[in-house]
Protein backbone atom coordinates (compact mmCIF):
# COMPACT_ATOMS: atom_id res chain seq x y z
CA UNK A 1 0.00 0.00 0.00
CA UNK A 2 2.79 2.39 0.86
CA UNK A 3 4.51 1.63 -2.45
CA UNK A 4 1.35 2.56 -4.30
CA UNK A 5 1.24 5.91 -2.48
CA UNK A 6 4.86 6.48 -3.22
CA UNK A 7 4.33 5.79 -6.92
CA UNK A 8 1.37 8.16 -7.05
CA UNK A 9 3.35 10.84 -5.20
CA UNK A 10 6.26 10.47 -7.58
CA UNK A 11 3.97 10.70 -10.61
CA UNK A 12 2.30 13.83 -9.24
CA UNK A 13 5.69 15.43 -8.52
CA UNK A 14 6.87 14.80 -12.08
CA UNK A 15 3.59 16.15 -13.47
CA UNK A 16 3.83 19.31 -11.37
CA UNK A 17 7.46 19.81 -12.39
CA UNK A 18 6.60 19.50 -16.10
CA UNK A 19 3.63 21.84 -15.66
CA UNK A 20 5.93 24.41 -14.04
CA UNK A 21 8.33 24.32 -16.99
CA UNK A 22 5.44 24.76 -19.43
CA UNK A 23 4.07 27.72 -17.46
CA UNK A 24 7.43 29.46 -17.31
CA UNK A 25 7.90 29.01 -21.05
CA UNK A 26 4.48 30.39 -21.93
CA UNK A 27 4.50 33.26 -19.39
CA UNK A 28 7.64 34.97 -20.78
CA UNK A 29 6.95 37.12 -23.87
CA UNK A 30 8.91 36.18 -26.93
CA UNK A 31 11.21 38.96 -28.06
CA UNK A 32 10.58 39.89 -31.63
CA UNK A 33 13.58 40.04 -33.81
CA UNK A 34 13.03 43.65 -34.81
CA UNK A 35 15.79 45.28 -36.88
CA UNK A 36 17.10 48.38 -35.02
CA UNK A 37 18.13 50.98 -37.58
CA UNK A 38 21.30 52.96 -36.75
CA UNK A 39 20.92 56.63 -35.64
CA UNK A 40 20.91 58.90 -38.69
CA UNK A 41 23.93 61.19 -38.69
CA UNK A 42 23.39 64.86 -39.50
CA UNK A 43 25.50 67.90 -40.32
CA UNK A 44 25.02 71.54 -39.31
CA UNK A 45 25.32 74.09 -42.12
CA UNK A 46 25.23 77.88 -41.93
CA UNK A 47 22.09 79.60 -43.28
CA UNK A 48 20.73 83.15 -43.33
CA UNK A 49 17.88 84.01 -40.99
CA UNK A 50 16.86 87.01 -43.13
CA UNK A 51 17.49 88.40 -46.62
CA UNK A 52 20.80 90.20 -47.18
CA UNK A 53 21.30 92.94 -49.76
CA UNK A 54 24.37 93.02 -51.97
CA UNK A 55 27.16 94.98 -50.28
CA UNK A 56 25.60 94.75 -46.82
CA UNK A 57 27.45 93.60 -43.73
CA UNK A 58 26.48 90.18 -42.44
CA UNK A 59 25.59 90.50 -38.76
CA UNK A 60 25.67 87.67 -36.24
CA UNK A 61 21.91 87.97 -35.78
CA UNK A 62 21.47 87.22 -39.50
CA UNK A 63 23.08 83.78 -39.19
CA UNK A 64 21.98 80.46 -37.73
CA UNK A 65 22.86 76.77 -37.91
CA UNK A 66 20.58 74.27 -39.65
CA UNK A 67 20.68 70.47 -39.38
CA UNK A 68 20.67 68.54 -42.66
CA UNK A 69 21.17 64.88 -43.47
CA UNK A 70 24.55 63.75 -44.71
CA UNK A 71 22.96 62.86 -48.02
CA UNK A 72 21.63 66.41 -48.41
CA UNK A 73 24.96 67.79 -47.27
CA UNK A 74 26.70 66.10 -50.21
CA UNK A 75 24.44 67.95 -52.65
CA UNK A 76 25.18 71.41 -51.21
CA UNK A 77 28.78 71.69 -52.36
CA UNK A 78 31.16 73.95 -50.45
CA UNK A 79 29.45 75.33 -47.34
CA UNK A 80 30.26 76.49 -43.81
CA UNK A 81 30.04 73.59 -41.36
CA UNK A 82 29.97 73.45 -37.59
CA UNK A 83 32.31 73.03 -35.71
CA UNK A 84 34.82 73.97 -38.43
CA UNK A 85 33.42 77.53 -38.37
CA UNK A 86 31.79 79.61 -35.66
CA UNK A 87 29.29 82.43 -36.14
CA UNK A 88 31.83 85.01 -34.94
CA UNK A 89 34.16 84.07 -37.81
CA UNK A 90 31.55 84.83 -40.47
CA UNK A 91 29.90 87.85 -38.82
CA UNK A 92 31.36 91.07 -40.23
CA UNK A 93 31.71 89.67 -43.74
CA UNK A 94 30.10 91.47 -46.66
CA UNK A 95 27.59 89.94 -49.08
CA UNK A 96 28.73 90.08 -52.73
CA UNK A 97 25.25 89.24 -54.03
CA UNK A 98 21.64 89.33 -52.90
CA UNK A 99 21.08 86.42 -50.50
CA UNK A 100 17.46 85.39 -49.74
CA UNK A 101 16.42 84.29 -46.27
CA UNK A 102 17.01 80.62 -45.31
CA UNK A 103 19.79 80.29 -47.89
CA UNK A 104 22.67 77.91 -47.18
CA UNK A 105 25.76 80.14 -47.29
CA UNK A 106 28.75 79.29 -49.43
CA UNK A 107 32.14 81.08 -49.54
CA UNK A 108 31.32 82.44 -53.02
CA UNK A 109 28.42 84.49 -51.60
CA UNK A 110 30.53 86.65 -49.30
CA UNK A 111 33.91 88.17 -48.64
CA UNK A 112 35.53 87.84 -45.25
CA UNK A 113 37.65 90.64 -43.73
CA UNK A 114 40.91 88.75 -44.19
CA UNK A 115 40.38 88.41 -47.96
CA UNK A 116 42.23 90.84 -50.25
CA UNK A 117 39.11 91.99 -52.13
CA UNK A 118 37.14 92.74 -48.97
CA UNK A 119 37.51 96.54 -48.96
CA UNK A 120 36.84 96.72 -52.70
CA UNK A 121 33.48 95.05 -52.12
CA UNK A 122 32.48 97.91 -49.82
CA UNK A 123 33.02 100.55 -52.50
CA UNK A 124 29.96 101.38 -54.60
CA UNK A 125 30.25 101.13 -58.40
CA UNK A 126 31.83 104.26 -59.89
CA UNK A 127 33.28 105.39 -56.55
CA UNK A 128 36.80 105.35 -55.12
CA UNK A 129 38.28 104.78 -51.68
CA UNK A 130 41.01 107.11 -50.48
CA UNK A 131 42.71 107.28 -47.08
CA UNK A 132 43.94 110.48 -45.46
CA UNK A 133 45.85 110.71 -42.19
CA UNK A 134 44.25 113.14 -39.75
CA UNK A 135 44.99 114.16 -36.20
CA UNK A 136 42.55 112.84 -33.55
CA UNK A 137 40.76 116.19 -33.14
CA UNK A 138 40.09 116.50 -36.88
CA UNK A 139 38.86 112.89 -36.98
CA UNK A 140 36.28 113.46 -34.26
CA UNK A 141 38.24 112.11 -31.27
CA UNK A 142 36.81 108.63 -31.76
CA UNK A 143 33.19 109.77 -32.01
CA UNK A 144 32.94 109.27 -35.78
CA UNK A 145 32.08 105.79 -37.04
CA UNK A 146 32.28 104.01 -40.40
CA UNK A 147 29.12 104.73 -42.34
CA UNK A 148 28.77 108.31 -41.07
CA UNK A 149 28.34 111.18 -43.53
CA UNK A 150 30.61 114.20 -43.07
CA UNK A 151 31.55 117.55 -44.58
CA UNK A 152 35.26 118.23 -45.05
CA UNK A 153 36.61 121.65 -44.04
CA UNK A 154 40.00 123.05 -45.01
CA UNK A 155 41.80 125.58 -42.82
CA UNK A 156 44.74 127.17 -44.62
CA UNK A 157 47.10 130.14 -44.48
CA UNK A 158 47.23 131.98 -47.78
CA UNK A 159 49.77 134.48 -49.10
CA UNK A 160 47.07 137.04 -49.91
CA UNK A 161 47.59 140.30 -47.98
CA UNK A 162 44.45 142.15 -49.11
CA UNK A 163 40.91 141.29 -50.11
CA UNK A 164 39.16 141.92 -53.44
CA UNK A 165 38.38 145.50 -52.41
CA UNK A 166 42.01 146.22 -51.69
CA UNK A 167 41.52 146.25 -47.94
CA UNK A 168 44.60 144.94 -46.14
CA UNK A 169 44.14 141.59 -44.42
CA UNK A 170 45.44 141.53 -40.87
CA UNK A 171 45.38 137.70 -40.68
CA UNK A 172 45.35 135.65 -43.88
CA UNK A 173 44.02 132.44 -42.32
CA UNK A 174 40.82 131.15 -43.92
CA UNK A 175 38.45 128.19 -43.74
CA UNK A 176 36.24 126.72 -46.44
CA UNK A 177 34.10 123.66 -47.11
CA UNK A 178 35.78 121.58 -49.81
CA UNK A 179 33.52 118.48 -49.80
CA UNK A 180 29.98 117.80 -48.59
CA UNK A 181 28.01 114.70 -47.63
CA UNK A 182 30.97 112.31 -47.88
CA UNK A 183 30.62 108.69 -46.75
CA UNK A 184 33.20 107.40 -44.27
CA UNK A 185 34.26 103.94 -45.35
CA UNK A 186 36.69 103.12 -42.54
CA UNK A 187 38.46 104.71 -39.59
CA UNK A 188 41.78 103.10 -38.84
CA UNK A 189 41.21 99.40 -39.39
CA UNK A 190 37.57 99.66 -38.31
CA UNK A 191 35.25 99.29 -41.31
CA UNK A 192 32.07 98.33 -39.44
CA UNK A 193 30.31 99.52 -36.31
CA UNK A 194 30.22 95.87 -35.19
CA UNK A 195 33.99 95.87 -34.83
CA UNK A 196 35.73 97.00 -31.70
CA UNK A 197 38.04 99.99 -32.31
CA UNK A 198 41.74 99.21 -32.17
CA UNK A 199 43.17 99.83 -28.71
CA UNK A 200 46.84 99.67 -29.61
CA UNK A 201 46.92 103.24 -30.96
CA UNK A 202 47.36 106.08 -28.48
CA UNK A 203 44.72 108.80 -28.31
CA UNK A 204 47.11 111.42 -29.70
CA UNK A 205 48.36 109.34 -32.65
CA UNK A 206 47.25 110.32 -36.18
CA UNK A 207 44.25 108.39 -37.48
CA UNK A 208 43.82 107.01 -40.99
CA UNK A 209 40.37 107.89 -42.35
CA UNK A 210 39.11 106.22 -45.54
CA UNK A 211 36.56 108.13 -47.62
CA UNK A 212 34.27 106.87 -50.37
CA UNK A 213 34.32 109.58 -53.05
CA UNK A 214 34.19 110.13 -56.79
CA UNK A 215 37.46 110.37 -58.69
CA UNK A 216 37.12 114.17 -58.91
CA UNK A 217 36.49 114.47 -55.18
CA UNK A 218 39.48 112.22 -54.50
CA UNK A 219 41.66 114.72 -56.37
CA UNK A 220 40.22 117.60 -54.31
CA UNK A 221 40.81 115.71 -51.09
CA UNK A 222 44.45 114.95 -51.88
CA UNK A 223 45.20 118.56 -52.81
CA UNK A 224 43.31 119.94 -49.81
CA UNK A 225 45.32 117.72 -47.46
CA UNK A 226 48.50 119.40 -48.77
CA UNK A 227 47.21 122.96 -48.52
CA UNK A 228 46.36 122.98 -44.84
CA UNK A 229 44.53 121.19 -42.06
CA UNK A 230 41.39 119.13 -42.71
CA UNK A 231 38.51 118.79 -40.26
CA UNK A 232 35.48 116.50 -40.45
CA UNK A 233 32.00 117.76 -39.56
CA UNK A 234 29.38 115.09 -38.82
CA UNK A 235 26.05 115.32 -40.67
CA UNK A 236 22.66 114.09 -39.50
CA UNK A 237 21.39 110.71 -40.66
CA UNK A 238 18.76 112.15 -43.00
CA UNK A 239 20.50 115.40 -43.96
CA UNK A 240 21.14 115.36 -47.71
CA UNK A 241 21.27 119.13 -48.24
CA UNK A 242 24.29 120.71 -49.91
CA UNK A 243 25.26 124.37 -50.05
CA UNK A 244 25.79 125.47 -53.65
CA UNK A 245 27.91 128.56 -52.93
CA UNK A 246 30.37 127.99 -50.12
CA UNK A 247 31.91 131.41 -49.32
CA UNK A 248 35.43 131.55 -47.97
CA UNK A 249 35.60 132.60 -44.34
CA UNK A 250 38.54 134.75 -43.32
CA UNK A 251 39.77 135.30 -39.79
CA UNK A 252 38.30 138.82 -39.84
CA UNK A 253 34.86 137.32 -40.66
CA UNK A 254 35.00 135.25 -37.49
CA UNK A 255 36.58 137.68 -35.05
CA UNK A 256 36.74 141.45 -35.09
CA UNK A 257 40.16 141.23 -33.49
CA UNK A 258 41.52 140.37 -36.95
CA UNK A 259 39.60 143.10 -38.83
CA UNK A 260 41.67 146.22 -39.41
CA UNK A 261 38.54 148.32 -39.87
CA UNK A 262 37.52 147.50 -36.30
CA UNK A 263 40.95 148.15 -34.81
CA UNK A 264 41.19 151.23 -32.57
CA UNK A 265 42.81 154.19 -34.29
CA UNK A 266 45.79 155.90 -32.72
CA UNK A 267 45.64 159.71 -32.41
CA UNK A 268 48.07 162.42 -31.31
CA UNK A 269 46.93 165.48 -29.36
CA UNK A 270 48.89 168.69 -30.06
CA UNK A 271 48.56 171.56 -27.57
CA UNK A 272 49.21 175.03 -28.94
CA UNK A 273 48.87 177.37 -26.04
CA UNK A 274 45.37 176.87 -24.75
CA UNK A 275 44.13 175.16 -27.92
CA UNK A 276 44.11 171.35 -28.32
CA UNK A 277 44.38 169.87 -31.77
CA UNK A 278 43.77 166.19 -32.48
CA UNK A 279 45.67 164.41 -35.21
Amino acid sequence: MSRWYMAVFAALSVALLLAGFVWLDTSQPHQSSKHLSPVERKAKVLVTSRALAMGSFIERESLEWKEVSLQERETLGEVFLQPVFELEQIAGSVAVQFIPANTVLSPAMLLRPEQSDFLSALVKPGMRAISIELDPMAAGLGLLRPGNKVDVLLTSQSEIDQDANGTPIYNNMAVETVLQNIHLLAIGNQYSTHQKPEKSAKSYDPTSVTFEVSLQDAEKLVLASKLGELSLVLRGNHDQTEVANKPLKWAKDISGAYDLEQQPTQSVTVIRGNVKEGQ
